[in-house]
């Protein structure tokens, strides 16, 4: 009886140690192993968008991991207008986020360019290039649909009845790298809009030109060079101080 007694309290005391073995806590090397789930959560436009230069865009990243991020996190942001070209931006969490952070850190884009109003399409995307290791890439991108006035109202445009500033660089096709280029000097250059010419005159050597003022619309700009090919480009001219880059091949 006192041999059954012994079995059941030891098989009693094995149960035990056995419930209290599967709450134990993580090991370092399984603390080690442990990756963080970064998410886009919201993308916001304080203020709303319109044509100018430096339209504000705000991007919310969560983690909803135990393990923390202390190196910095880039966000990128790309831009699809309706009209106008496409455009992206870069930031970046500088302090990283910490481990279950589901109210998330806002990273903001400061300049984000549009030439007109209309449907916006944004997509954000947290750690494009996977260089931070994770647990789901599945997450790392929310795009959403928005839209942007015609006209700001104020701020950095300007509603000029007769026109803003348009500069022009002419550069030999091919060799426009990170805002580098060789430039077309002495290249005639003519804005024409509806059948007039604004200010036709020479680039400088670092192939520049400005014409001090453009009206808003649609317009055609002209770049002749001798030995280089004649380009004629459309334009749609903002509100605003613009640039327009034109590569020249030659013949």
């Amino acid at each position: 009886m006192k041999t059954f007694k012994l079995l059941c309290s030891f098989f009693g005391f094995f149960l035990f140690a056995m419930v209290i073995a599967s709450f134990r806590y993580p090991s370092p090397t399984e603390m080690t192993a442990l990756k963080p789930d970064l998410r886009v959560s919201a993308i916001v436009t304080p203020g709303g968008l319109c044509p100018r230069p430096n339209n504000k865009v705000r991007v919310n990243i969560t983690n909803s991991q135990m393990a923390a991020v202390k190196e910095k996190i880039p966000v990128t942001l790309f831009v699809s207008p309706q009209q106008g070209q496409p455009s992206s931006y870069v930031a970046y969490l500088e302090k990283g986020i910490g481990p279950k952070n589901n109210y998330g850190q806002p990273v903001w884009f400061d300049n984000v360019k549009l030439d007109y109003g209309g449907r916006i399409t944004l997509r954000a995307v947290v750690n494009i290039d996977k260089e931070i290791e994770e647990t789901s890439y599945n997450n790392n991108d929310k795009l959403v649909k928005v839209n942007a006035k015609d006209n700001c109202g104020g701020g950095n445009a300007t509603t000029n009845t007769e026109g803003a500033k348009l500069e022009v660089t002419a550069y030999v096709d091919g060799t426009w790298s990170g805002g580098n280029y060789q430039g077309v000097n002495g290249a005639m250059v003519k804005v024409i809009k509806n059948g007039q010419s604004y200010n036709p005159d020479e680039t400088s050597n670092n192939g520049k030109y400005i014409f001090n003022s453009v009206p808003k619309g649609m317009c055609k700009i002209r770049i002749q060079k001798q030995g280089y090919q004649t380009v004629e480009q459309s334009y749609n001219m903002p509100t605003y101080t613009a640039k327009k880059n034109i590569g020249l091949s030659t013949n």
